[in-house]
This record gives C-alpha cells, sequence and structure tokens, in this order.
C-alpha cells in the first residue's frame, strides 16, 4: 500500500514522507508536488528507495 504523509511545520517548511514505493517510482510520485511546493532544500532516501521494485520476467520460446 501507498502512502504520502505530508506535514507543514510552524515554520513553513514541508516534509513529504512516502511509504510502499521502491526505487526511482519515489520520486516520480512526489516529482510534482515538490514542484508545486516550490524550492526543495534537501532529501533523505529511505532504504526502500534503494530496493528494486518486483516485476515479472515472461520468456516464451517456440520449440518444434
Amino acid at each position: 500500500m501507498t502512502e504520502i504523509k505530508i506535514r507543514i511545520g510552524k515554520d513553513g517548511k514541508v516534509n513529504i514522507d512516502v511509504a510502499g514505493v521502491k526505487g526511482k517510482a519515489c520520486t516520480d510520485l512526489t516529482k510534482s508536488i515538490e514542484k508545486a511546493l516550490g524550492k526543495v532544500e534537501s532529501t533523505r532516501k529511505t532504504s526502500e528507495f534503494y530496493q528494486q521494485s518486483a516485476s515479472v520476467n515472461n520468456t516464451q520460446s517456440a520449440g518444434n
């Protein structure tokens, strides 16, 4: 399950936390939010970012 938490501090700083998304898909998911908010001061990638998302690779071969 994908979960996005957006926290806005009293000082106006915004934190976006993403859970349930692995790899580059996380940054793709938050890109439009970051663009709408303005300048990004820093980013911190969790261990989930460095995990590969599961994919299925189907290989078919023709037999005689």
